[in-house]
């Protein structure tokens, strides 16, 4: 496999090569394994301007975007390859490298800025030594994928590698799992306004986590799927599968910005009538005391993130 040769195309003439070239584009194209990624990344870009702020919104759009480069530089290596000196076309695979580490790593650090927000563990401060070690090591994993694939001097050289960069993000969504049955637990017995929007968003995401975790775990088994037949297509369905987490992370933003749009109508009646209420007893300042910080935190806390992240 090493220094193997590729066999060139030859054509008669630059229009040829051109018809050539453009079939071969297209029919990448309407492959799912480069569509997908591309309707992801259109979507992400439409919802973000349209209604998307905060830093949420910003990272997902930049990770879809790095999934769609990443396959359109993998499906340009696989149209242009024999056409040019693949010496050339083959360092391509640096960058691909680095666009897929984005990619693949910016869907778990999503996943630790909204948790962080009704997670207490998670604000600990060794926990972003964890995300910093996490990506210094998954963006080394990939550099060295993209050497072997440049020494086997084809795609497949390096996918047996695959799983050293995904298992660990596999497990590290299974550990925000296990955080979020915990905090969930710990807040069952609160009798609070704000509970309703704590379930909202430990609700959504746990069921999130576990379908990126399930894919990521399944991606990082079937890598060393090459045979017989009905194996490759697992690994086939199992990788047009992970193209989809840019839609899932969509989705999920969404329906939380539904949901907790509805808790703040409900608050912002409930807050009225408390206000209008202990306005007219005669024990209004004794009350307001009592109750005001924890509306002002209530509101910092989880309403406020929903106006700049949801």
């Amino acid at each position: 496999m090493l220094g193997a040769n590729l066999k060139k195309i030859h054509v008669d003439n630059k229009f040829d090569a051109f018809l050539n070239i453009t079939n071969n584009i297209i029919d990448n194209v309407n492959e799912t394994q480069y569509y997908i990624p591309g309707l992801t990344f259109i979507l992400v870009w439409y919802v973000y301007f349209i209604i998307g702020e905060g830093k949420i919104w910003k990272y997902l759009f930049g990770v879809t975007l790095s999934g769609f480069l990443g396959s359109i530089l993998t499906a340009l290596f696989n149209v242009t390859k024999g056409y040019f000196t693949l010496d050339y076309i083959l360092q391509l695979k640096w960058l691909e490298a680095i666009l897929w580490h984005l990619n693949e790593y910016g869907y778990v650090y999503i996943s630790f800025l909204k948790l962080r927000i009704v997670v207490n563990e998670l604000q600990k401060k060794y926990w972003n030594y964890i995300m910093y070690a996490l990506f210094v090591y998954n963006l080394i994993i990939r550099l060295i994928i993209a050497t072997v694939i440049i020494a086997g001097r084809k795609n497949s050289a390096g996918s047996h590698l695959l799983g050293f960069s995904l298992f660990p993000l596999s497990l590290i969504e299974t550990i925000f799992m296990f955080l979020i049955i915990k905090t969930f637990i710990e807040h069952t017995n609160e009798n609070d306004k704000y509970k309703d929007i704590i379930n909202t968003l430990l609700t959504s995401s746990l069921t999130r986590m576990f379908l990126v975790g399930l894919i990521y775990f399944l991606s990082s088994c079937v890598c060393y799927f090459y045979a017989p037949a009905i194996l490759k297509s697992i690994k086939t369905l199992i990788w047009r599968a992970k193209g989809t987490l840019g839609l899932i992370f969509l989705m999920d933003l969404l329906f939380i910005r539904i949901d907790i749009r509805e808790q703040m109508s409900t608050y912002d009646t409930y807050k009225y009538k408390y206000y209008y209420k202990t306005n007219i007893t005669s024990n209004f300042g004794s009350n307001l005391s009592n109750n005001s910080s924890k509306f002002i935190n209530y509101d910092n806390n989880f309403f406020d993130y929903s106006k700049r992240n949801l």
